[in-house]
């Protein structure tokens, strides 16, 4: 995987590597959090984070 800048990094695929908060912190900006939940790949060894997001009025 190479980083290209900050946190953006290119493994084939264009990826941000945000921490959580930073995308809690970005997501609020314009929407509502409906529900975050960690989806564990047991095949991969790894968790992947899901924001279920709503735009605000």
């Amino acid at each position: 995987m190479k980083v290209i800048k900050g946190n953006l990094l290119d493994d084939g695929l264009i990826l941000l590597n945000n921490t959580t908060e930073e995308w809690t912190k970005l997501f609020k900006r314009k929407f509502e959090i409906e529900h975050y939940e960690e989806i564990y790949y047991p095949q991969y060894e790894q968790y992947n984070r899901m924001f279920w997001i709503v735009k605000r009025n």
